[in-house]
């Protein structure tokens, strides 16, 4: 009873802090649903759950990174949200499409490498399940032996900071709840992907 009496207990703040956690986890769970989505393709059409997927959503994130960092030489001191809306688009699309090449690349040569060999030897479902498993940890180990080798500084006290190609700012505010630019472009674009998604498999 003295505990309880003495604990402090802010309705007010507890709410605020419950509606922006939903905010926030709406934007994270918008970008999960993305990766669910390939999942779930790849289930519906190989009767395969391919653990490496995760692993080819983070190389199309390094495809987008160093086509900004070596083709375009977009460097952290040159951030596009000081260069302009248009030039942001353009290096936004630029980004999506080698983030669209390398991990559509890299999925292409898993299949090939991987998963078609074990088909055409009518290999146990068992088996390309340890596979999957394999070839995710395989591409893990791969990144962080490379990436030291890439980015100056990688993972020490001296790493290179992050590109910013949006600058995040409170864009709208309800009641306490802030909402960000990045927040509505994430969850905006998670929703468009998932009905262009939708309208490829079910009406082509």
């Amino acid at each position: 009873m003295n505990l309880a009496a003495n604990i402090n207990f802010n309705v007010g703040a507890l709410v605020d802090s419950f509606w922006q956690l939903t905010i926030d986890g709406l934007s994270w769970g918008a970008i999960y649903a993305l990766v669910a989505v390939g999942y779930t393709l790849v289930f519906g059409v190989l009767r395969l759950i391919n653990f490496a997927h995760s692993e080819i959503f983070m190389l199309g994130m390094f495809g987008a990174y160093f086509a900004l960092d070596i083709i375009l030489g977009f460097t952290p001191s040159g951030n596009a949200y000081n260069k302009g809306v248009l030039l942001t688009v353009l290096y936004l699309g630029i980004a999506m499409l080698f983030a669209m090449l390398v991990s559509g690349g890299a999925a292409v040569g898993l299949e090939f490498v991987a998963y078609r060999p074990l088909r055409k030897r009518n290999a146990r479902s068992l088996t390309f399940l340890i596979t999957a498993i394999g070839m995710s940890f395989v591409i893990q180990q791969f990144v962080l032996f490379i990436l030291p080798k890439l980015i100056p500084g990688y993972g020490g006290p001296n790493a290179q900071q992050p590109m910013v190609l949006v600058q995040p700012k409170t864009q709208f505010e309800f009641f306490g709840v802030a909402i960000s630019n990045i927040t509505i472009v994430i969850i905006a674009a998670a929703l468009v992907l998932a009905v262009l998604t939708d309208i490829a498999i079910n009406r082509t």
